[in-house]
């Protein structure tokens, strides 16, 4: 079974099918569905090797610490647990960074109060392949008083 990329995890098929019929099981099993719990999740990702995966950003942008969400019918007491496992499924190029319980009325899109990019441009006329992945190459001078206005 070749696994799965969603938009937060490395799943196989058929744990993607039983989670998203944890609330209904539940539902059945408790003859109520049962209390959500909202997470909030830092995360890091090199998206060098993605394409059209990254959160909604452009291939070949990274993040040090993009907010994601997710809700689930359990309260896990155990972050650094939860942490790791996440980490141990995800690939390698992904780590969440941190975990935390997050308000009812949180979302990772619609909440934020801020954003900052940094452009990395390297001006030089050899590219240093160390920097290939991560910068822009220009190998003409820049008149840095343009750039800066």
């Amino acid at each position: 079974m070749v696994p799965v990329v969603s938009r937060f995890f490395t799943f196989s098929p058929h744990l993607l099918k039983i989670a998203g019929m944890l609330p209904v099981i539940c539902h059945l099993l408790l003859g109520r569905t049962p209390p959500l719990y909202k997470w909030r999740l830092l995360l890091s990702y090199n998206s060098t090797r993605f394409s059209g995966w990254s959160f909604r950003t452009d291939t070949g942008v990274h993040a040090l610490g993009q907010v994601a969400h997710f809700v689930t019918p359990f309260n896990y007491t155990e972050l650094q647990d939860m942490n790791a496992a996440l980490n141990g499924l995800l690939l390698p190029d992904i780590r969440v960074r941190e975990i935390s319980p997050a308000l009812p009325e949180f979302h990772a899109r619609f909440s934020v109060t801020g954003k900052i990019y940094r452009y990395m441009i390297y001006n030089d006329t050899v590219m240093d392949p160390f920097h290939r992945l991560y910068a822009y190459h220009n190998l003409y001078k820049l008149n840095t008083c343009v750039v800066a206005s």
